[in-house]
């Protein structure tokens, strides 16, 4: 991870643990969607993946899949 970005991360973490849990739910699920759509990291990986584990998915049942697998991981 980037050095710079570890301090701002803590930073964030700290000021949203004052807020109420359903808004840091949905703090980490826009940041999970900001991940998956925009920065799109190992986005490749994720559906060979799923493609391997579910073959009778079609693919807008993967990509449903992957977005809500990165919308959870935000609010981990």
């Amino acid at each position: 991870m980037l050095s710079w970005l570890k301090p701002i991360l803590w930073a964030i973490s700290v000021l949203l643990r004052t807020f109420p849990y359903r808004w840091t739910s949905a703090a980490g699920a826009l940041a999970g969607e900001f991940v998956f759509r925009v920065l799109r990291f190992r986005r490749n990986v994720v559906r060979e993946n799923l493609q391997r584990a579910f073959p009778q998915f079609s693919d807008s049942q993967i990509l449903d899949v992957m977005a809500k697998n990165y919308r959870n991981y935000g609010r981990i």
